[in-house]
């Protein structure tokens, strides 16, 4: 008659358990480090473009800054009201210092 109780450590039941546990363990720990990897690759594409959005910004507003100039000079030199009336839409206002 065999004894069918776990009591030593090479019973085929228990070491048969304890690896099971242990595979299903490293598969749970698989695929939580595969979604931790998934979302950092998600943040690292989310921060790219936000930083592209930052570097067009920085030369539009670079851009606009020549133009506004532009207008300004082009407004100061030919006392163009229409050139001034723009100006003074979006909140621009041209002022000249005077000669002493």
């Amino acid at each position: 008659m065999t004894d069918t109780t776990c009591e030593n450590c090479n019973c085929p039941v228990k070491n048969g358990l304890i690896t099971f546990i242990c595979a299903a363990l490293a598969l749970v720990l698989f695929l939580i480090n595969t979604g931790l990897v998934l979302d950092a690759q998600a943040t690292q594409k989310e921060f790219a473009q936000r930083q592209v959005v930052l570097q067009d910004g920085m030369q539009v507003d670079q851009l606009n800054r020549q133009l506004i100039q532009a207008l300004g000079t082009a407004q100061v030199q030919g006392k163009d009201k229409k050139i001034e009336a723009l100006l003074n839409q979006h909140g621009i206002t041209i002022t000249t210092e005077k000669a002493q």
